[in-house]
């Protein structure tokens, strides 16, 4: 999304996702979400889970820069 700015003005960015991983028994994962600006990297989430049960599982992920 490209949104005006100033030099020097304070942006708020907020986002959210929500992440849903279809696991077998004893499964290990790891994710990560990053938000980039330009090709710079400002924000990484990372989630590592140990899910004892098959099925599918959701993470939302949310952050405010």
């Amino acid at each position: 999304m490209n949104v005006q700015t100033i030099v020097g003005e304070n942006i708020k960015v907020d986002f959210a996702v929500s992440i849903d991983v279809i696991t077998t028994t004893n499964s290990n994962f790891t994710f990560q979400t990053r938000l980039y600006r330009n090709g710079a990297l400002i924000d990484t989430r990372s989630v590592q889970r140990s899910i004892s049960a098959a099925g599918t599982s959701r993470f939302p992920v949310a952050s405010t820069m």
